[in-house]
């Protein structure tokens, strides 16, 4: 089934040398369901005006960037990025939540959300975060990242949310690009925690251009707009795993035309469980190194699947597919000879740490979807597990980031299998 449905106030029914890809052994996923939310439509945030930049304030959109279903609240709930314009717009960082009105059938009957919140994030004194890339320098006050909350720190307003998760205690997790970062807020948006990354993942020099953020002036770190796109949080809530898009700038990430080379990324595992944060690291390799990872999802306590797929769009667009991969190939020595490794090659072997191998799990452009083609967007971002179907199956969301262009609509695709 392919079909997509235009609504105002719903979204409803909505080739590898070291890392092995195999095919899947559970039954296919499949497409029953597309649905789009106008670009065009409001969200709940009863602001008004326009953005400097220029588009309305209020508008729904771009929160395909980060979606999870929580089952507890029975809602969706969405995060939006830095804005529009690449940085360039003060738009104020939120959370979109949407609530599943009825029980999902198959197909389009039934499967219907409504956005009915909308939620700004906010510094705990109540300073708003802010897409600006400009705004680079310490300038909110926060705490300081500890569970006690005693005394505070500066942190910068610039926010670039991409990765959003539920916890077990109804507080958010967000992983964004800036920093990169990953932070805890709480369900009205209050930030609660901030989790520094590795020295290794973080940008190094932090400037009001991508350009002064770019090899040579900068040898380490995420690359700019490359950095945590995704956020997965395991079934007991105490493990959270990341990655940036695309390879850190020291693991051969780009050429001397900073062009893009490396085909090698670190999944992050974090402990969360205690005060101080604990982290072990996995090796991911990509398919081409014109990929990126857009997305993380705990299949189980012990496997992920991964959003992976190429920058072209439509027709021209290549690769949409999510793998599994399973971290119990990993042991403790192989580990601790990866986070011992300063830089990684380009390609190649890398000596001591073998790639997870990648299991086939959903391919987006497989004609038995009917997806493929000169509509497919070149956003492919969210992932998230949705509820069960009225047979009993499991689904599968996958959203696109629209950019708040109001010409195109936020699109939620749902799949399903027993």
């Amino acid at each position: 089934m392919n079909r997509i449905m235009l609504c105002v106030g719903c979204i409803g029914c909505i080739g590898v040398a070291n890392a092995i890809v195999q095919a899947g052994e559970e039954p296919a996923w499949k497409h029953v369901a597309t649905f789009a939310y106008p670009g065009n439509a409001w969200d709940q945030s009863g602001l008004s005006g326009n953005d400097p930049s220029g588009p309305p304030e209020a508008l729904l959109g771009s929160f395909g960037s980060g979606i999870d279903f929580d089952p507890k609240t029975n809602t969706l709930v969405t995060i939006c990025d830095r804005g529009p314009f690449d940085g360039a717009s003060a738009f104020r960082c939120r959370v979109q939540v949407f609530s599943l009105r009825d029980k999902p059938e198959d197909g389009a009957a039934g499967f219907t959300f409504a956005n009915t919140k909308t939620v700004l994030l906010k510094t705990k004194a109540g300073e708003q975060f802010v897409g600006s890339l400009d705004k680079f320098e310490p300038a909110l006050t926060g705490p300081t990242g500890s569970p006690e909350e005693t005394g505070f720190m500066k942190i910068p307003a610039r926010l670039d949310p991409e990765g959003i998760r539920v916890a077990p205690d109804g507080t958010w997790w967000i992983s964004e690009e800036y920093g990169p970062w990953i932070d805890q807020f709480s369900s009205e948006g209050v930030h609660l925690r901030r989790i520094e990354l590795p020295e290794r993942y973080r940008a190094s020099k932090p400037a009001a251009t991508y350009e002064a953020e770019m090899p040579p002036l900068v040898t380490r770190g995420r690359q700019p707009n490359r950095g945590l796109e995704s956020l997965a949080i395991s079934p007991d809530g105490k493990t959270l795993f990341t990655m940036t898009q695309s390879p850190v700038i020291q693991d051969g990430a780009l050429n001397a035309e900073n062009r893009r080379e490396g085909l090698f990324i670190r999944i992050l595992a974090v402990g969360i469980a205690a005060s101080e944060p604990t982290f072990r690291e996995y090796l991911y390799q990509l398919d081409d190194k014109r990929h990126g990872v857009n997305e993380l999802l705990a299949a189980s306590d012990h496997e992920l699947l991964v959003l992976e797929r190429d920058g072209a769009k439509g027709a021209k667009a290549k690769c949409r597919r999510v793998y599994r991969v399973d971290l119990r190939e990993v042991d403790d020595t192989m580990s601790a000879v990866l986070a011992k490794m300063d830089a990684l090659p380009a390609k190649g072997a890398v000596t001591g740490v073998k790639p997870l191998t990648k299991t086939l799990e959903l391919d987006l452009l497989d004609p038995s979807h009917n997806l493929a083609g000169d509509d497919m967007p070149e956003k492919i971002e969210g992932l998230s597990f949705g509820p069960k179907m009225a047979d009993g199956r499991r689904t599968l969301l996958v959203s696109t980031d629209n950019d708040l262009i109001p010409e195109n609509p936020s699109i939620v695709w749902v799949f399903a299998r027993e």
